[in-house]
């Protein structure tokens, strides 16, 4: 399944990056948008890595 979080802010391991799209598919972040089966709108929430 791949989902795409909509408006979502990222931290990087320094700093909060300005709202964006973060695509998910199954339980890895990908990049190719082709098959979004949901999306999220992710506003006034952030992303972290780990």
């Amino acid at each position: 399944m791949r989902t795409a979080l909509h408006n979502v802010r990222v931290f990087d391991g320094r700093q909060l990056l300005r709202p964006g799209t973060v695509l998910l598919d199954g339980d890895r972040i990908g990049s190719d948008p082709e098959g979004v089966t949901a999306v999220i709108d992710g506003e006034e929430r952030c992303s972290c890595p780990g």
